[in-house]
C-alpha cells in the first residue's frame, strides 16, 4: 500500500529558504531535496523559492530546479513563470545619503542592486572573516567547489556602485548610527533581522512591506492559494515571520536556535536530508525505500537517492 494513502490532496503552496535550507553552503543541495521537489511537481504542488539573494546571486544548481515561482532580495522581488509581480527598491538619492552616513561614521556597508552586491573594506572583511569559519571544515576540493557556485564576490568595491536601485542595505554600527540611516529612509524601510557582529549591531534592510512574510502574501493572493494550504521551510532570522504566517513553518535542524519559537516543527538539518524527511512525514511525498540509500560525503550525511525514482 502506498504512504500517501489517504493523504489531502488538496494544493499547497511549498516555500523553500535556499541559503541553509534547500542547499548546504559547502555541499550544494542534497540529491534527497531534488527528488522531493521533483515529486511535489508531479503530485500538482505550487513551489516557491523564497530568498535575500538577488536573482543574479542565486547559485545555478538552484536555478535548473526549475521552480517557476522566485521571491528574491528578501522579499522586495517577485516573479512567477518569468512574469514580474513586484519589483520595489529605495530611491537613489536615499541610497546616496546613506552612503555619506556611512562613510561618516565609518561603518561597514553592503548594498545589493539587481546584478550586483557592493561593500566597503570594513564589510568586506566581516563577510571573508564568516565565510572563513563557515569552511573551517572543508577540504581543498570541497571549498573549490563551494568557489565555483557562489554567485556572490566578497571584494571592496563600493567605489564602483553605479546608482542603480538598491534593494538591500547591510549596515554594521551602533545605534546611533542606524537611527541616522532611518531618518533618511523613514517609512520606505524595514528590518529584515538584526543582530549582534563583535561590538558592533547588524542591520539588515529592506523596502518597507517587503520582507517574506508580506512576499508570501502577496503569491499567495496572486496564485489564490489559501494561507491554510502554505508550508514554509527556513533557518534564518529573515525567515522567522514568514514561518509564523505559514500554516506549517518547518525550521531546519541547522537553523539559528532564535528561529525555532516561529516554527511549528523542526525537521533535520539540510546535511541529513530535513525537506525530504518532512515532506514524508507529512505525506506530501512517497517514500521508498528500496531506492533510499544513505552515504557519508565529507562528513555529511546526503541521500543519494536513484535515478529510479
Amino acid at each position: 500500500s502506498s504512504d500517501l494513502a489517504g493523504r489531502d490532496l488538496v494544493k499547497k503552496l511549498i516555500i523553500f529558504d535556499i541559503d541553509g535550507t534547500l542547499r548546504d553552503e559547502r555541499f550544494g543541495i542534497p540529491a534527497s531535496a531534488i527528488w522531493a521537489i521533483n515529486n511535489c511537481k508531479a503530485n500538482g504542488h505550487e513551489l516557491c523559492l523564497c530568498t535575500g539573494r538577488s536573482k543574479a546571486m542565486i547559485q545555478p544548481d538552484i536555478l535548473k530546479l526549475s521552480i517557476p515561482c522566485l521571491i528574491a532580495g528578501g522579499g522586495c522581488y517577485i516573479e512567477y513563470d518569468g512574469n514580474v509581480l513586484l519589483d520595489q527598491r529605495f530611491q537613489t538619492k536615499q541610497i546616496m545619503q546613506v552612503l555619506h552616513i556611512s562613510k561618516a561614521n565609518d561603518c561597514a556597508l553592503a548594498i545589493e542592486t539587481k546584478t550586483k552586491v557592493f561593500m566597503n573594506e570594513k564589510a568586506c572583511a566581516i563577510f571573508q572573516k564568516m565565510n572563513k569559519m563557515k569552511h573551517k571544515e572543508s577540504d581543498k576540493k570541497t571549498y573549490q567547489q563551494y568557489q565555483q557556485n557562489e554567485q556572490i564576490r566578497y571584494e571592496n568595491n563600493l567605489s564602483q556602485y553605479d546608482g542603480k536601485a538598491v534593494h538591500k542595505i547591510c549596515l554594521w554600527t551602533n545605534g546611533t548610527v542606524f537611527k541616522q540611516i532611518q531618518r533618511v529612509l523613514q517609512t520606505d524601510m524595514m528590518l529584515a533581522q538584526s543582530d549582534t557582529y563583535e561590538n558592533m549591531q547588524y542591520y539588515e534592510i529592506i523596502c518597507r512591506d517587503c520582507g517574506k512574510k508580506e512576499a508570501v502574501m502577496r503569491v499567495c493572493n496572486y496564485l489564490n492559494i489559501d494561507q491554510k494550504q502554505t508550508i514554509a521551510f527556513g533557518d534564518g532570522m529573515n525567515d522567522a515571520q514568514m514561518l509564523a504566517y505559514c500554516e506549517t513553518g518547518i525550521a531546519m535542524g541547522n537553523a539559528d536556535v532564535h528561529v525555532y519559537p516561529y516554527a511549528d516543527a523542526i525537521c533535520e538539518s539540510v546535511q541529513e536530508d530535513g525537506i525530504y524527511h518532512e515532506l514524508v512525514r507529512r505525506k506530501i511525498v512517497e517514500r521508498k525505500e528500496c531506492y533510499e540509500k544513505t552515504v557519508v560525503a565529507e562528513g555529511s550525511c546526503i541521500s543519494d537517492l536513484s535515478k529510479k525514482f
